[in-house]
């Protein structure tokens, strides 16, 4: 053991003698504390329209990363790039888990290609502002794009129009940032400080110079990675001091913060596989104060870990980050002074050993196109014995997802670190892609530039006050008033019937003495109508059914698309050019590119119904049908020998007995004639004679009203006493389909060669009880790479990815 070791460690426990509190809250006993953060695990990055986009949703407790019970509907939104919702799901949550899908086609708004927004978050996380609301970024593109490209050269032989307009030329904005560690410069104390380059918000590559007042050289910088990095230098009393960087050939300088006359630095440093943490001051301040008692404040997700004293007495002043009490992630390192006064924070990564192994497999590692695969996951925990988790898996062409996957943002770079810094971080797999061998390195220098996403968690969980309920169901709710006056009707029944494709149901309430009444948690799928009326204590339909709005309006929409560098842009015309490929290779029509069709039958231009029948008089809809306040004045004005008494609709030779009313082919009562609209109809077809007819009941005649295609023809009398509505219910998630080229009638791919781009989805991929599990899926016949990426969580809120791929040759 060397002595600086030695004197670390009878310096630790002379420290936390006298005082060392590691806290571990248990808050998950305490739901209404809970804060939750999301996640979307989605089969790739990249579209083409018309494709379908397959998600899984882990809902976990922002603090220990668990999975939870709370909340069980996760609102799932797509953005479009002129930042409107154009649709949207409710997705069930069973234990914190879920998963669903969106069809990318123009029916759902999907109306040009270009950068989208997945969003996802519960109402309950809106209570804690906007931190933990999910949002991904996902490509759109359109081979058709490029289909036109080509018919425009081959067929027209057109050249492309050169541009002649005068380009304006716009000046790139570049920004270097300095962040010194431990938050300041102090005046004759060594200081690392960190810096980020940027253009356009796109990370740059640089090299420069720093120098003081003097134009003296101090120091050299140079990027290290993804326009960040780091130099030493000792400030000195009253300097100034710039970084004087060169790019294209040109000279640019960057002010660094000024150092302060007196104060603290702490600095975080690795020796000897021990985490040490050093608070720095200078003479000028050990002069004013010769001794401080600082508070050691360690915490992770909000969760204090490790608190403790320490006394600095000369210039640099040791002490130990306890490593095995910090739970995997970010911890936040603070000093503060007697009075509370933070003098120095830094954040570090704890990345912790891990006492489980998870396999994936493939039984080959070459495969023939259409051939079966067949994966296994194994997990165990260090008793091997199966672990609980909970994961989602992917399998998809390569070529159709990007070059740089490995690097895209995932399920542990998502809880383990993006969820707890600010910003946009690129390439956010990248630090946890363990063939990265200087990702942890890379990690510290981008928690040094990044910035700390402190949300005063407690603070926050304690004060705030709930606007947002806990959402276990689909809520209606209202209240029943007085029909005459203002007031409410107290302890009236209420009555709720929902039908949908799935089941009829019906529900009975009690409005409570304000009148208001609750139909909560209701587990209702799909687009699902609701009627709902009110009784009186003897059955009688009284009173007016006001309802509450059946959806809360969504979180404001924060969607910057985010400059993208021309690597990026490369890549995405990559992707475009890819699958543009394999619909030409395998001769399959562009215009059959999407993964669903739908068949509308040819709309009939005339009614057939009544051809061989011969009528006494037609009467043909014109602009002025708006002039008649009924249909039977509009009856009697147009159709001649007709009478109208009451309800009672007759020809004069049948002396007043009632003619039979036809609406649209469907024989109606005379008193529901009143509700049909004038302005809805067609035709009015009159026969006087019913043996002339197809119908039984005729012998007084026949009238048949034809109305207007999809204009509603029925005017709804307003019963006070009910509401209709329609209401968006849970979304009924499809299952995800792959062909099975085993059995004989799977001849091809929707009647074309098989060039898809997702092979395999599965969002609940469960370990069984020994911690195995297997799964098979036929692969495409193209000729490609296959990246399989498996995502999720552990029971004790571990997160995982990891990676594996063979090839179809």
């Amino acid at each position: 053991m060397s002595i600086f070791t030695r004197n670390l460690a009878i310096l630790f426990a002379f420290l936390f003698i006298n005082k060392s509190i590691i806290i571990s809250q248990n808050i998950e006993n305490e739901q209404s504390k809970v804060l939750e953060k999301i996640y979307l695990h989605t089969d790739r990055n990249y579209y083409n329209i018309g494709e379908s986009l397959w998600y899984k949703a882990y809902s976990l407790n922002a603090q220990t990363n668990k999975p939870h019970k709370l909340s069980r509907i996760l609102h799932v939104e797509l953005i479009s790039p002129d930042k409107e919702i154009i649709s949207k799901r409710k997705t069930y949550l069973d234990s914190g888990m879920g998963n669903g899908d969106f069809k990318l086609t123009d029916s759902i708004g999907i109306k040009k290609p270009g950068t989208y927004q997945l969003r996802a978050y519960t109402n309950w996380m809106r209570n804690f502002g906007d931190h933990f609301i999910f949002t991904k970024n996902i490509e759109i593109i359109n081979i058709n794009d490029k289909n036109k490209a080509i018919v425009n050269v081959n067929e027209k032989k057109i050249k492309p129009k050169k541009n002649i307009d005068k380009e304006t030329k716009i000046e790139d904005f570049i920004d270097v940032q300095f962040f010194p560690e431990g938050g300041s410069l102090i005046e004759n104390v060594y200081s690392v400080v960190a810096f980020k380059a940027t253009k356009n918000g796109i990370p740059l590559e640089i090299e420069g110079k720093i120098k003081n007042s003097n134009g003296e050289i101090l120091a050299s910088l140079k990027t290290d990675h993804d326009g960040m990095g780091r130099f030493n230098f000792q400030p000195k009393n009253g300097n100034k001091y710039i970084a004087e960087v060169t790019i294209n050939n040109k000279v640019k300088e960057f002010e660094l913060p000024k150092a302060y006359i007196t104060g603290f630095t702490l600095g975080i440093k690795k020796i000897e596989n021990k985490l040490v943490g050093i608070i720095n001051t200078n003479p000028q301040t050990l002069a004013e104060k010769p001794s401080t008692n600082f508070k050691i404040l360690i915490k992770t997700r909000g969760i204090i870990y490790f608190e403790g004293l320490v006394k600095s007495n000369k210039y640099s002043t040791p002490f130990l980050i306890p490593k095995d009490v910090l739970p995997e992630g970010i911890a936040q390192v603070t000093i503060l002074d007697e009075k509370g006064k933070p003098y120095g924070e830094r954040l570090i990564y704890i990345e912790k050993e891990k006492n489980f192994a998870i396999n994936l497999q493939t039984n080959k590692t070459n495969y023939n196109p259409k051939e079966k695969v067949t994966l296994t996951v194994n997990a165990k925990d260090e008793n091997n014995e199966r672990l609980f988790s909970n994961f989602s898996l992917a399998a998809v062409d390569e070529t159709s997802n990007g070059t740089n996957s490995d690097n895209f943002e995932n399920i542990c770079s998502y809880f383990l670190m993006q969820a707890d810094i600010k910003g946009y971080v690129n390439n956010a797999g990248y630090y946890f892609n363990p063939s990265n061998k200087k990702r942890l390195e890379h990690l510290d220098l981008l928690l040094q530039t990044q910035g700390w996403r402190d949300f005063l968690w407690k603070k926050e969980l304690e004060t705030t006050k709930r606007k947002f309920d806990l959402e276990l169901g689909i809520n209606v709710t209202g209240q029943v008033k007085k029909l005459f006056g203002s007031g409410p009707k107290p302890h009236s029944k209420v009555l709720m019937y929902y039908i949908n494709k799935e089941k009829t149901a019906m529900n009975v309430g009690e409005a409570d003495e304000n009148g208001k009444f609750a139909f909560e948690n209701l587990i209702i799928f799909g687009e699902t109508k609701i009627m709902l009326s009110t009784k009186d204590k003897n059955n009688k339909s009284k009173g007016e059914i006001v309802l509450d709005s059946l959806e809360i309006a969504p979180p404001a929409i924060r969607f910057d698309i985010p400059k993208i560098s021309s690597e990026e842009k490369t890549a995405t015309e990559k992707v475009k050019e890819n699958i543009f490929k394999k619909f030409i290779e395998f001769d399959v029509p562009i215009e059959n590119q999407l993964d669903e069709v739908l068949i509308l039958g040819k709309a009939k231009k005339e009614k057939e119904a009544n051809k061989f029948i011969s009528f006494n008089q037609t009467f043909v809809a014109n602009e002025n049908n708006t002039n008649f306040n009924s249909v039977q004045d509009l009856i009697q004005f147009s159709i001649p020998n007709i009478q109208v008494v009451s309800d009672t609709i007759s020809f004069t030779r049948h002396r007043g007995n009632p003619a039979l009313i036809v609406l649209n082919d469907i024989e109606i009562e005379l008193n529901e004639v009143s509700s049909i609209i004038p302005e809805s109809i067609d035709r009015i077809e009159a026969i006087s004679d019913g043996s002339m007819s197809n119908y039984t009941n005729a012998a007084h005649g026949v009238i048949l009203i034809y109305t207007k295609k999809g204009v509603n023809a029925i005017r709804e009398k307003r019963k006070f006493h009910t509401s209709k509505n329609m209401i968006l219910g849970i979304y009924n998630w499809r299952a995800f389909y792959s062909p099975n080229y085993e059995e004989k009638k799977e001849k091809a791919w929707n009647d074309f060669a098989d060039i898809r781009n997702t092979l395999y989805w599965n969002p609940y991929v469960i370990p069984n009880e020994q911690g195995t599990t297997t799964m098979s899926y036929f692969n495409s016949e193209v000729p490609t790479k296959v990246n399989i990426t498996l995502e999720g969580i552990t029971a004790d809120g571990i997160p995982v990815c990891i990676k594996t791929n063979y090839k179809i040759e």
